[in-house]
């Protein structure tokens, strides 16, 4: 009996200790199996691709938008849809802006228009400038003059300084020539717009207003107040300086101071201060500046004109030549009478 229980107790032992070892090496087992699968997915081959989807991918891959494209695609993705408002708000500042381009297109091609107008004229005023810098451009005012009728004779060329009056109408363009050491005429550079007679330039007498046509010496410069910067001989006008215009006075077409030669002139009648014919110079603003025309000057044939004068004056005149005050003091201070100056008025 007790061998049996003892045999029993054995057996028993046996069997527990048995199934510990086994349940315990299961239980291994399972422990490592995880690590073997893992191990299987990690050598496992790469599953199979379709060959016409990686050729397409391939060539939608290289297929990439340009970088102008690919941000505003974007950025329209990105935004809200806008509003009709906001739609014609913006059409409109658009239409604006563009308007605003053109406006500054057309801008800058009208200046760069005028620029080039500018520019051209500059261009033809220097041509201009050279043409009457030569001979020939003196050469066709003698020319035109004596088409004109003026009687130029060949002999022109012994005043070296010509101040050229080429009227149209009343109106007149007044320049200055003088001759270089080779004998060519050159415009001296001083040049002014000006007035002849009322009734144009021609065949002067007492009768008409209009200026002597012809080539004329240059005589006395004359003044009022100061005395002008000249080469020319000059008298100053004082209130007794009478100009001569009675055809029947003995001293027609000349200058004289009445209070020197009242007494002489009253021997034959004559008295210069009370004759409507004469000019009282002092009392003409005009004479201010000038110089004598000597026209009728010399054998002073009685009736065919007196009293011309190179003047300050703004328009036309009753045969006198007129220009502005500056441009009469600029002739005054250029002329010399050892140039023998002359003036051509045609």
């Amino acid at each position: 009996m007790n061998n049996r229980i003892k045999y029993a107790i054995v057996g028993l032992s046996f069997l527990v200790g048995f199934g510990t070892v086994f349940g315990i090496g299961k239980a291994v087992r399972n422990m490592e199996q995880p690590d073997i699968n893992m191990q299987s997915e990690s050598h496992a081959p790469p599953a199979k691709t379709d060959v016409s989807e990686t050729v397409q991918q391939s060539a939608e891959n290289k297929k990439e938008p340009s970088k102008a494209e690919t941000p505003d695609k974007e950025k329209a993705s990105s935004q809200p849809e806008k509003t009709e408002s906001q739609v014609s708000v913006e059409e409109e500042e658009s239409e604006i802006s563009q308007q605003s381009v053109e406006e500054s297109s057309d801008g800058e091609e009208q200046s760069s228009s005028d620029e080039s107008q500018s520019s051209q004229e500059d261009q033809e005023s220097e041509v201009g400038k050279e043409e009457t810098n030569d001979d020939e451009s003196f050469t066709e005012h003698i020319e035109a003059a004596r088409t004109a009728g003026a009687g130029i004779d060949d002999d022109y060329r012994i005043h070296k300084q010509i101040m050229i009056v080429k009227s149209s109408g009343t109106s007149a363009k007044i320049s200055l020539y003088e001759q270089d050491e080779n004998g060519s005429f050159k415009n001296t550079g001083i040049s002014a717009g000006g007035f002849v007679g009322f009734e144009g330039v021609g065949t002067a007498n007492e009768n008409s207003s209009k200026s002597p046509m012809g080539i004329h010496n240059i005589g006395e410069a004359f003044y009022q107040n100061s005395k002008p910067d000249t080469k020319l001989d000059s008298f100053k006008i004082n209130p007794d300086t009478i100009w001569v215009s009675d055809v029947n006075s003995p001293y027609y077409n000349q200058v004289i101071n009445a209070d020197s030669k009242y007494k002489a002139s009253t021997d034959d009648g004559f008295e210069p201060e009370y004759n409507d014919n004469n000019e009282n110079m002092a009392n003409i603003s005009s004479y201010i500046y000038g110089f004598v025309i000597e026209y009728n000057t010399d054998t002073r044939q009685v009736g065919e004109g007196s009293a011309f004068f190179f003047h300050v004056g703004y328009g036309p005149t009753a045969g006198c030549v007129a220009t502005d005050e500056s441009s009469v003091l600029s002739y005054l201070s250029k002329l010399d009478k050892s140039k023998y100056p002359a003036i051509l008025i045609y």
